[in-house]
């Protein structure tokens, strides 16, 4: 039963609003200091947990009862697959709220057909480009790390098909090159990455053949990795490259949602502790084990 004396409001709205932001609820209903002892304590410990896993520790089940195309890699292996760790993980960090659904929501995008689709543009684009290339120029071979400007167009192909192509301005291992590239292929335009994989060839125009590769990323939009479902190998990479760091970034999630589910109930029925103005039951009233009165206690003798 939640006590009188405190104004819940809706206990309803207050525990929702507690569940999609630590604190809110207590906000709601004018309890400040709660609210702001809430806020601050378990946001900060899920954004540190967050911040120690590369912002990639929320990943909801494989399958969350959504319909949906399942990515596989070559082998056949699901991409992310529905298993009972990870269905275990995200139940701890469910009740964080926001994050949790917008985790949902990316996990549903990530698993539709719409993710599997060819790279297209419908107009010249530039992208900032970071990768690796091969280029056998006139004078010299140039490979190492390839930095600098990608502009891309829609162009059609010696046989009509329509490809990608376009040009690529910046350095290959710190020399200045401008190259005409083409046949550019990228992967999934949605992934926990913030770079999208891309490769194309290195064309020279007079006579048209093929002098190299670039290999490398152009930036994803932040709506395109933000708390996206990660596949096994990215997951595995995430692991080695963090380490134990990885496991502790994980438990603080886990406690900072575990914390608000006890922030969720106290918004909704109000603190589970008296208020120290409760009568005491005077000594002679006690009861002793055979069910009578506990005697007053003898004066003792002079």
């Amino acid at each position: 039963m939640s006590d009188p004396r405190i104004p819940l409001k809706n206990r309803y709205l207050a525990a929702f609003l507690a569940f999609l932001c630590p604190g809110a609820g207590h906000f709601y209903q004018g309890r400040h200091v709660k609210g702001a002892i809430f806020s601050v304590c378990i946001i900060a410990l899920f954004l540190t947990g967050m911040a120690m896993a590369d912002w990639k520790a929320v990943q909801p089940p494989g399958r969350f009862g959504f319909s949906g195309t399942k990515l596989h890699y070559d082998d056949g292996r699901p991409a992310a697959p529905g298993n009972g760790l990870r269905t275990l993980k995200f139940a701890a960090q469910a009740s964080i709220g926001v994050p949790a659904v917008i985790s949902i929501v990316q996990n549903q995008r990530f698993r539709t057909q719409s993710n599997d689709v060819k790279f297209t543009i419908s107009g010249p684009t530039s992208y900032r480009f970071s990768g690796t290339g091969q280029v056998n120029t006139e004078t010299e071979l140039l490979e190492g790390k390839a930095e600098g400007t990608l502009t891309l167009e829609p162009v059609r192909g010696n046989l009509g098909a329509e490809t990608i192509g376009g040009r690529f301005v910046g350095t290959i291992n710190g020399k200045p090159v401008e190259l005409s590239v083409d046949s550019v292929v990228a992967g999934p335009a949605l992934g926990a990455n913030s770079v999208r994989s891309v490769v194309m060839d290195v064309v020279e125009s007079s006579p048209q053949q093929s002098i190299g590769t670039l290999h490398g990323g152009i930036p994803r939009s932040f709506g395109n990795h933000f708390l996206m479902t990660m596949s096994l190998k990215e997951e595995d990479d995430l692991q080695n490259k963090l380490g134990k760091r990885h496991e502790l970034a994980m438990v603080l999630t886990w406690i900072a949602g575990l914390l608000n589910v006890l922030v969720i109930w106290d918004a909704a029925e109000g603190p589970a502790y008296g208020y120290g103005d409760e009568e005491e039951t005077p000594e002679s009233d006690k009861p002793v084990a055979d069910g009578g009165t506990e005697p007053p206690a003898a004066s003792p003798k002079a």
